[in-house]
């Protein structure tokens, strides 16, 4: 299950690593062909719900649509990211343990 603003945010990763010259417009095509094929359910929420908690957990919009997601859905969040993971915590939203 995913935020409504995933396909934009991994569209926008993508498109970063090729400005920094990390990846080629090649590989940015099989990337996103290869997302496309991952089965991801693209989840319905409450933006005035995220925007609240944005500003209450001092997070990007982004960050917030995900964690409403986690949060209305009842589901653990899986993220890298330390700030959201602190966020999720004082969100009551529980997190998928995971070490790369």
């Amino acid at each position: 299950m995913g935020a409504p603003s995933l396909p934009w945010e991994v569209g926008n990763a993508l498109v970063a690593g090729v400005r920094r010259g990390q990846v080629s417009a090649r590989a940015v095509q099989q990337a996103w062909d290869s997302y496309g094929k991952i089965p991801i359910h693209l989840a319905e929420i409450e933006i005035s719900r995220a925007l609240a908690l944005a500003m209450e957990l001092h997070l990007y919009a982004y960050d917030a649509y995900v964690l409403e997601v986690a949060r209305a859905g009842r589901l653990p969040l899986l993220t890298l990211d330390r700030a959201l993971a602190r966020a999720a915590g004082r969100a009551a939203v529980p997190l998928v343990e995971w070490e790369p």
